[in-house]
């Protein structure tokens, strides 16, 4: 099998391009093959022509694409899978290499009628100055996957992954102790490049019966970033009722019946609420938890049972519909607040969803984020990934069997692995 790899560095004097050497001889290594684009050294154009421009633009397939840009598209319909290997400039890659999905990703071939091919990989390596610690106390390492792994190849790759070798700036000292230790992994990712997680791999294990595991899924802070936007709303509503701060994190997980029975005696604010509530909703923004809709499909496409167990209830849910037409196609049942008298952090909810699908508690995985959804799902007696969307890592790590940031860190080998443990 083959991989292309797509290298962006201005300078043979980094310790980037050992990360790609490295790399390489993994590949090499494990019997593959590899094709190579090293943009500064081929002297790549990134500067798109205003013909170009308006070929996108409007959709066309002519003029003809430039041959520097042919020549790259055959490259990839050439290949298994891609790597991009980069340092971070300013929490983007560099801007040739920016330019080179411009003029690559081209209208006909990346999108429209896409005679790109689905390939069945594609890994990130992105070298940094700043520690990853840094990167993701300042929001800078999740808005990174976003860009690359959500837009730049969402539905292009079967699988996605995003590594960084973190703490290289010149001026840390931890950067010799970091230098051996990233440079093995830089290695071992090029090794295993076409053996780890794939999900192809895993379907030809005739053992696995993937119809009898479940994977259950709360929606807020799961499979849709939306917690953010919620928390905003319930502050203000616990502000203006209740003269409460931290109420938007305090009712996390419960659903608005539970929220008025426990919160608000006074059942008069209960229909205010409840209006400003839906108008609220009609309003937000729906996007997906990073990895999560391609993590979803992998299940889907090895015959998982999935369902959403969320406390949302079913008129919230079909505003989801609407905004996200397909969102039901991704789900063998979605449960809501009316199927289930008892909300989170009872386990109700999700003792409902493995009886439904008829399965034993032990084969059935929870995806949650909240407190009273983590309570929820390891009171249910089923194996708990805490989604770190919400609350810190180090907040929710005694209540998860094991704590991810989001689905860019998770595949269906790793869930397989927690049900064996």
């Amino acid at each position: 099998m083959k991989v292309f790899v797509v290298y962006c560095h201005p300078s043979e004097d980094s310790f980037t391009r050992h990360v790609r050497d490295n790399f390489i001889q993994g590949i090499l290594d494990s019997g593959n093959e590899y094709v190579l684009s090293d943009l500064y050294k081929m002297d790549f154009k990134t500067d798109m022509t205003e013909a170009e421009y308006l070929r996108d633009a409007y959709y066309n397939e002519k003029p003809a694409l430039a041959s520097d840009v042919l020549t790259e598209q055959a490259k990839i319909n050439s290949c298994d899978g891609i790597a991009f290997i980069y340092p971070v400039f300013w929490t983007e890659a560099p801007a040739k290499l920016v330019g080179w999905f411009d003029r690559v990703w081209t209208f006909g071939f990346a999108y429209g009628t896409k005679r790109m091919k689905l390939l069945d990989k594609a890994l990130i390596l992105a070298t940094t100055g700043n520690t990853k610690e840094h990167l993701e106390n300042f929001g800078l390492l999740y808005s990174m996957k976003k860009v690359m792994l959500e837009d730049r190849l969402f539905e292009k790759v079967k699988k996605s992954d995003f590594v960084v070798f973190d703490g290289m700036s010149r001026e840390l000292e931890s950067r010799t102790a970091n230098w051996e230790k990233h440079l093995q992994e830089a290695y071992n990712q090029g090794k295993e490049f076409f053996s780890k997680g794939l999900i192809m791999n895993i379907n030809q294990n005739a053992e696995i019966n993937f119809s009898n595991i479940a994977a259950l899924f709360d929606l807020d802070g799961v499979i849709l970033d939306t917690e953010s936007q919620y928390t905003i709303f319930w502050e203000q509503v616990g502000l203006d009722y209740l003269g409460k701060a931290g109420f938007g994190t305090l009712i996390k997980g419960q659903t608005l019946v539970n929220i008025f029975q426990n919160h608000f005696p006074d059942k008069n604010a209960h229909e205010k609420i409840t209006k400003a509530l839906y108008e609220f909703e009609a309003n937000m923004s729906l996007p997906y938890i990073s990895g999560a809709k391609e993590f979803i499909l992998s299940l889907k496409k090895a015959g998982v049972k999935l369902a959403v167990v969320t406390s949302s209830n079913q008129e919230k849910m079909e505003n989801v519909y609407k905004k996200i037409p397909d969102f039901t196609s991704l789900f063998d049942k979605i449960l809501t607040a009316e199927m289930f008298a008892k909300g989170k952090p009872a386990p109700d909810c999700y003792l409902l969803g493995a009886k439904l699908f008829q399965l034993d508690i032990k084969n059935c995985v929870v995806f949650e984020n909240s407190f009273h959804g983590l309570e929820a799902g390891r009171s249910a007696g089923m194996k708990v990934v805490g989604l770190a969307t919400t609350n810190p890592k180090e907040k929710i790590v005694h209540l998860a069997d094991i704590t991810i940031e989001d689905f860019t860190q998770f595949d269906i080998e790793k869930m397989l692995k927690l049900l064996e443990s």
